[in-house]
């Protein structure tokens, strides 16, 4: 390990370094989805068989197997899908719910029927005569089924589920951090986006609510994190957490896991300027420390977040990489947090 110089703080990032924050948002966002009823109903397909489409409540239908609810239902010959509709009428008829019209069968608007043009946004003919309709982009959102038929993502496996709200949570964290947008406001933005859906401020706060308990119920600490701390603190060193987020949620978090008694100061972003990785953010917390930048060290799991924002500001910075994804990365680099040894 590395040796620094002559420390007289150390500065941990909070979420997925002392507390296993990614895997209590991945459980939650999984129940919270399937509570919203976003995961698989199977529909027979078009040519026989059963296929899965994610979404809500699904009803074979005339025609086809129309699908109830927001998703997708196949269409004539088995290859239509419309998005936000509550049934898909016979051939000719019009979508309730959308303005989308089924044609003759040959060609549609949001629909697809073997290859025809398809008037929205990341949708493309799939094969067998199956159609890919995203809903805003992602690999997560469509594929075709067996036998021709259509795989709709407003759901899908556990797997896509967790990767889909990561990706839409980080994006608009990171509007927050830069202070484009309100802490509240990239709440309601993450399940707008989430749920492809408009939604009035109260209805985004009430549905984040449910995603929110399930969440914070979890929290879990890291167990190579008590342990570092407090070796830390034996060192003579003062403690402090720098966390993106929002000061009360963040003081909740660490009472909960037991960690407030294992620090001398949390920082939290909603109180600084900006939030990492401006080094803004390292120099208000050192300021706080009442230390030089050049005597406390940052540990951080995020490479651009914790250990590029902290050595912009001109500390020196570990990265915390518990999953070895940054081997050869020019930093220094621990798998653990019982990696780190502190001289008295």
């Amino acid at each position: 390990m590395r040796r620094f110089g002559v420390l007289e703080a150390v500065i941990f990032d909070l979420d997925d370094t002392l507390v296993d924050q990614e895997t209590a948002s991945r459980a939650a966002v999984i129940s919270w989805a399937a509570e919203l009823g976003l995961g698989e109903a199977m529909i027979p397909g078009p040519r026989g068989g059963a296929t899965a489409v994610p979404g809500r409540t699904a009803r074979p239908g005339a025609g086809g197997a129309p699908i109830s609810g927001w998703d997708a239902g196949p269409g004539a010959d088995g290859a239509a899908v419309s998005v936000r509709v509550e049934g898909l009428g016979a051939s000719g008829a019009e979508v309730p719910g959308s303005d989308t019209e089924l044609g003759d069968g040959r060609e549609v608007r949001l629909p697809a029927l073997r290859g025809a043009e398809v008037a929205e946004t990341d949708a493309e003919p799939g094969r067998d005569g199956a159609v890919n309709l995203g809903h805003g982009g992602g690999a997560a959102d469509a594929e075709p089924g067996r036998d021709g038929a259509v795989v709709l993502g407003r759901g899908g496996g556990a797997a896509e589920i967790a990767e889909r709200w990561a990706r839409v949570s980080e994006r608009h964290y990171a509007r927050y951090q830069r202070r484009e947008i309100s802490f509240a406001e990239q709440r309601r933005e993450r399940v707008r986006e989430f749920l492809g859906r408009a939604l009035s401020e109260r209805e985004a706060d009430d549905l984040f609510a449910g995603y929110l308990e399930q969440y914070e119920a979890g929290w879990v600490v890291f167990d190579d994190a008590v342990p570092a701390l407090r070796r830390a603190r034996a060192a003579g060193l003062t403690v402090a957490v720098l966390t993106n987020g929002e000061e009360s949620q963040q003081v909740r978090k660490v009472d909960r896991v037991g960690l407030a008694e294992e620090i001398d100061m949390l920082v939290a972003s909603s109180t600084l300027p900006a939030g990492k990785p401006d080094p803004r953010a390292f120099r208000h917390t050192v300021e706080r420390l009442k230390v030089d930048v050049g005597r406390a060290l940052m540990i951080g799991d995020s490479f651009e977040k914790d250990v590029a924002g902290a050595q912009a500001a001109g500390l020196p910075a570990i990265l915390l990489d518990r999953e070895d994804a940054h081997v050869g990365i020019e930093v220094p680099r621990i798998r653990s947090l019982h990696e780190l040894t502190f001289a008295s």
